[in-house]
């Protein structure tokens, strides 16, 4: 594994950024684990799992988090073998599985039997026919999630912006004011924490944003 290994961990507000691996986990390889308010961008793996690999029967959740441009043999953003995984307000844009952002398993991909892939808020990067159980990416619980829609990042060319620090105001990242992911994500999924990945109140509205930034 390329950064993290083996350890029950919670990660919060952290960026993952051009991690490689040859074998599992371009990032971060867990089999316990809970993450949100982050950033996944740019790691690779030439087997399984862009940015995460798991194999684990416990229930994993991830909140709101960014997946953007991870590539992988198998699962750009993530590979799961029979592990239950709970999004919520988690964004998955331009991952590539096999070279391809549009195959099956360009974001999400689960090896096992059964895939139990359960999200709540989400922007998943494929049409919403795309994730069946003969593709190896079945959503066994769909609610509100936005399907194959630009998340309007403010600049993905450089996700770290002009000022060369990451997690900081001018990531690009952030959503423009148009996005599809503003404010249509699930307040109750960011009881714990108040802030985003720069330390921006959640809130600022009414209702939380999609992915790691809020405007």
């Amino acid at each position: 594994y390329a950064a993290i290994a083996e350890l029950k961990v919670v990660i919060s507000h952290s960026s993952f950024f051009n991690n490689q691996a040859g074998d599992d986990a371009g990032a971060v390889g867990l089999n316990k684990f809970s993450i949100n308010s982050s950033t996944f961008e740019q790691n690779s793996c030439i087997d399984e799992g862009g940015a995460i690999r798991i194999n684990s029967s416990s229930n994993e959740t991830i909140t709101n988090c960014t997946f953007y441009n991870n590539k992988a043999g198998q699962g750009g953003a993530i590979r799961a073998y029979d592990s239950p995984i709970t999004a919520k307000n988690t964004l998955f844009y331009d991952n590539y599985d096999n070279g391809s952002k549009t195959a099956a398993g360009s974001d999400i991909w689960d090896a096992g039997a059964s895939t139990r892939f359960n999200m709540t808020n989400c922007q998943m990067q494929l049409a919403s026919s795309s994730y069946t159980a003969s593709n190896s990416n079945a959503l066994t619980s769909a609610t509100n999630v936005i399907y194959n829609q630009d998340p309007k990042f403010a600049n993905s060319s450089n996700p770290v912006g002009a000022d060369n620090v990451w997690m900081t105001k001018d990531d690009g990242l952030m959503l423009k004011s148009t996005s599809p992911a503003v404010d249509v994500g699930l307040n109750s999924a960011i009881t714990g924490y108040s802030t985003d990945i720069i330390g921006t109140t959640r809130i600022v509205n009414t209702t939380v944003n999609i992915g790691a930034y809020e405007l």
